[in-house]
């Protein structure tokens, strides 16, 4: 893992990409780069949601299945693990499934019905959300080759200004994962 250098100056240029304007998706992609210099992980599921309603509107995901997205989804608004609606609710932002579900990830119903597949070791969750509500998540998954940081909160310290809310979600796709 990166150390403290190496995070602050995350920190800063994802604090600038969140004032630069940028469409919602480049935005993601973009902390997603930044984020793969400090935090070991494979793919990712980044889902805006309304900040009132909480409900999912423009997914961003690299995923070793894309088909299988929606059922993704679909398990991560069922379990009660790590969901974004009660983290914004806890004193940190930030989870990780393996210490959430008492070191027993399989425990998880997301776990058990897809992410198990893939050899995922551990998922670390993130929630953005402020007094005018939740604008999102993100779900950074760690497969068995990669290492699980000391503190899931080393993975919320760098995000977007909290001032700076996202632009309104685009009706659109999940993006591709990039060929290899």
């Amino acid at each position: 893992m990166a150390g403290s250098w190496a995070r602050t100056r995350a920190a800063e240029r994802i604090t600038a990409l969140g004032a630069a304007g940028l469409a919602d998706r480049d935005l993601r992609r973009e902390v997603i780069a930044v984020l793969r210099g400090v935090l070991d992980f494979g793919a990712y599921v980044w889902l805006l949601t309304d900040p009132v309603t909480e409900v999912g509107t423009a997914p961003l995901a690299e995923v070793p299945s894309l088909a299988e997205l929606p059922g993704l989804i679909k398990a991560k608004y069922a379990a009660p693990v790590n969901r974004w609606t009660a983290l914004r609710r806890q004193a940190s932002p930030a989870g990780l499934l393996s210490r959430t579900a008492d070191d027993e990830v399989a425990g998880s119903r997301v776990w058990r019905e897809l992410i198990g597949r893939y050899r995922i070791a551990d998922v670390a969750s993130v929630v953005f959300a402020d007094q005018y509500g939740c604008w999102g998540f993100l779900d950074l998954w760690r497969d068995r080759r990669t290492r699980v940081p000391a503190q899931p909160r080393a993975a919320a310290r760098p995000s977007p200004s909290p001032s700076r809310r996202p632009p309104p979600p685009t009706a659109s796709t999940c993006s591709p994962a990039p060929s290899a």
